[in-house]
């Protein structure tokens, strides 16, 4: 009754990347995504050049270039 059962799986290429690719697009919001994009960096530069709130703005400059450097690869591998 305890029969050992040895499985195996082998996946092409596009196989993975197509997973990847369904996993980000039901994960992502291109929306919001673009929106963060455009109004995180015009906001950061607005509030830099201002004396009260000059480390917002250098708050917001920050978090934008994460949010760039973290988001492109995704939005990348996305496409089809």
């Amino acid at each position: 009754m305890n029969e050992i059962i040895n499985l195996s799986f082998r996946y092409a290429k596009s196989d993975i990347v197509r997973a990847i690719r369904s996993h980000n697009a039901s994960r992502m919001r291109p929306r919001l995504d673009i929106f963060l994009a455009v109004v995180l960096p015009v906001v950061g530069a607005y509030f830099w050049g201002s004396p009260g709130s000059h480390w917002f703005g250098v708050f917001c400059v920050t978090v934008s270039t994460f949010f760039f450097s973290f988001s492109w690869p995704l939005l990348l591998l996305s496409r089809p």
